[in-house]
């Protein structure tokens, strides 16, 4: 599986590479929810969400590095001669485009949330405004009306493959692959502009977490 999602970046990333992952011209200074970051075939995802899934991904990355005792230099490179930073943008980039391809057909599976299920999205919207640090939610700047919204699409999208992937195995992978083959990637100048230039998490901060839990 872990081969499978690597693969799949990698079509991402060179298909951004071959349509040179065109920008239009600056766009005007608008809020985050109502600027276009990145536009894949039809669908388009908002600033508020891309800095939602790339932020959390550098921040993911950076605390792995420090429980392994080490700190990621997103400037060094991963493999198949990646940079760290672009690298980690490149996984964003294709879960947010598989995400709103499978988002696209909602309606064609008739996918309903459970009152459980709706409860664990409002759980997941009040844990990352409670137990986030100020750090990430400063860099990210979503409103809660926003973030729930971006879960839902999350938990739909995943609905929807769950739904193709029963009637036949790996249909899924398939489907968004072609779909790929057709589609034209855009990263607009903001998305470009996110940058991971400072550390959302340090040694510091682990060294302070482990101090408290060893006081209580």
């Amino acid at each position: 599986m872990k081969k499978v999602k690597y693969l799949l970046f990698i079509c991402i990333l060179m298909l951004c590479i071959a349509s040179g992952c065109d920008r239009k011209e600056p766009q005007e200074n608008k809020p985050d929810d109502k600027t276009v970051a990145i536009v894949v075939g039809d669908y388009k995802v908002m600033l508020d969400e891309a800095k939602y899934y790339v932020y959390n991904s550098q921040a993911t990355y950076e605390l792995y590095f420090l429980s392994e005792g080490k700190e990621i230099n997103w400037n060094g490179y991963m493999r198949d001669n990646i940079i760290w930073e672009d690298g980690v943008k490149g996984f964003a980039l294709s879960s947010m485009s598989r995400r709103e391809f499978f988002y696209g057909l909602r309606d064609k599976y008739n996918v309903s949330f459970t009152v459980e299920e709706k409860d664990k999205i409002d759980r997941t919207v009040e844990d990352f405004f409670k137990e986030s640090s100020d750090i990430i939610k400063n860099k990210i700047s979503i409103s809660k009306e926003r973030l729930k919204y971006v879960v839902e699409k999350k938990e739909i999208a995943t609905k929807v493959e769950d739904i193709i992937n029963a009637a036949k195995d790996k249909e899924a992978d398939k489907m968004y692959l072609r779909w790929l083959e057709t589609s034209v990637c855009r990263g607009e100048e903001c998305w470009e502009n996110i940058h991971f230039n400072d550390h959302i998490i340090t040694k510091e901060d682990v060294s302070k977490a482990q101090k408290i839990e060893g006081e209580r």
